[in-house]
């Protein structure tokens, strides 16, 4: 991997915070290739029963001997779960969201892709069976467990939607979308003109695995938002306009379904979740 600054590593491991319902829902909508943050509540179980691992560029999240009924957290890093082999199909973890387990930690059944740190990381392993009396024991842990595992599969599928049904540039522009959802905040130049700042993302082959298209096509894209003054790098952050992330919101706003729980219209609203409703009579906070 490139070296990159101490900065950049010190500012992947700071992810925007995630405003939530009383409800235990979290206030932003679902976005691709990135998952929700854990709630709280839940982090803070896994970080009690669970077991630190630190983890070099490029290993593997599972070895051949471990067991798959268990949830993985990053705790600082970024991680990556690859479809196949070859490294296409990229999700990726950053910290405070599951590495891996949403799919077969109930069942054990092993599942297809790669697991694997994508920067030096750290991860918190928790077994199933240090888990779950605790999951018996409270439904409100229980239900708040399902419903990250439901928010991982639903960012999944609207990964692979984007990846299925989008142009080249269409599924570049949700990365970084996703990317700003994740570290991005609202500045303006000298010139009054609104602009998303953020750190630099991961790697461009990374990026380019993500969105399942060459290398080339990627530096070709950038390069004609740049010559276009859709981003730039202002010091060590990058600075994209807005209106570069508005087609993939649009496009996602027109793709999902009717649902109590509707995506903001308004981009910045949607990516921060700020004008999100909590439909749910339940009100509760969720606590154990």
């Amino acid at each position: 991997m490139a070296r990159r600054p101490f900065a950049w590593y010190a500012a992947v491991e700071l992810p925007r915070p995630t405003a939530w319902f009383e409800s235990g829902i979290p206030r932003t909508p679902v976005i691709p290739f990135i998952t929700h943050a854990l709630h709280p509540s839940l982090l803070r179980l896994i970080e009690r029963v669970g077991t630190l691992r630190k983890l070099n560029a490029g290993e593997e999240i599972f070895r051949p001997c471990d067991p798959v009924d268990q949830v993985t957290v990053v705790r600082k890093g970024i991680t990556g779960r690859a479809l196949g082999h070859d490294g296409n199909a990229i999700g990726l973890a950053i910290p405070g969201r599951f590495a891996s387990g949403n799919l077969n930690f109930f069942t054990g059944f092993p599942c297809f892709g790669r697991y694997f740190a994508l920067i030096p990381s750290e991860i918190i392993t928790a077994p199933k069976d240090l888990l779950s009396p605790v999951l018996r024991g409270s439904p409100e842990a229980a239900l708040l467990f399902a419903r990250q595992f439901e928010m991982a599969k639903l960012s999944d599928r609207l990964g692979f939607a984007i990846l299925s049904s989008c142009s080249v540039e269409l599924r570049l522009a949700a990365f970084y979308y996703a990317w700003a959802a994740s570290y991005g905040h609202t500045v303006q130049d000298e010139a009054g003109n609104t602009w998303i700042r953020m750190p630099p993302p991961i790697q461009r082959h990374y990026i380019a695995n993500v969105v399942n298209t060459s290398r080339l096509s990627i530096d070709r894209f950038l390069k004609q938002w740049k010559d276009k003054n859709l981003s730039k790098m202002v010091g060590e952050e990058l600075w994209v306009q807005p209106s570069l992330l508005e087609p993939i919101h649009a496009w996602i706003c027109d793709k999902e379904e009717i649902s109590t729980r509707v995506r903001p219209a308004s981009l910045l609203d949607s990516l921060w979740g700020d004008k999100m409703r909590d439909p749910d009579s339940e009100t509760q906070a969720v606590s154990y």
